[in-house]
């Protein structure tokens, strides 16, 4: 499967992530789901996350689905960091991939 680098706005990972949970697949659907696989890639992988993957992982799957402050949360309590920088950082992982 071929993960473009294509920008998704970090703010929309979960409104997006609710189109997979639709009983009709769509092409929006699987955008959501490379999206998702390219930033747990990009988590797991880049030097800049791959040290706190696990505690995020942890850490987030205490998370309701669909509760962006608590993810915002989660991001920060974890990376540091807002949702906008965990953004910027992805978008410069994927040039470099």
């Amino acid at each position: 499967m071929y993960l473009h680098s294509r920008s998704s706005p970090a703010r929309s990972w979960p409104s997006s992530a609710t189109l997979a949970w639709s009983e009709k697949p769509s092409r929006c659907a699987a955008d959501a789901y490379k999206q998702a696989a390219l930033l747990i890639e990009f988590l797991r992988e880049s030097k800049w996350g791959k040290d706190k993957f696990q505690t995020f992982i942890h850490t987030v799957g205490l998370v309701p689905r669909g509760k962006l402050p608590a993810i915002e949360a989660a991001f920060r309590k974890v990376y540091e960091c807002d949702l906008a920088t965990v953004e910027a950082k992805r978008v410069e992982y994927c040039k470099k991939r």
